[in-house]
């Protein structure tokens, strides 16, 4: 049996933050992400004790976020 590791692809939240800093003028503060995933059965432990068939998909979230500065 062979083991594939996906190391994380950086270059599309790269030119997220590219076009947030061209957008608004300055970095983003936080920047974060998270995989996608679906659920091909339900999101939790169903009541007849069955569990869940989860999945990872090829797309996901991005977070870009400027804190403003406080008064």
């Amino acid at each position: 049996m062979a083991i594939v590791t996906l190391a994380p692809d950086f270059s599309c939240m790269n030119l997220s933050a590219k076009a947030f800093t061209e957008n608004w003028g300055s970095s983003p503060s936080v920047v974060a992400s998270a995989p996608g995933r679906v659920e091909i059965i339900g999101n939790h432990t169903d009541y007849n004790g069955g569990t869940v068939v989860g999945a990872a998909i090829s797309r996901g979230w991005r977070w870009l976020v400027l804190c403003a500065p406080t008064a």
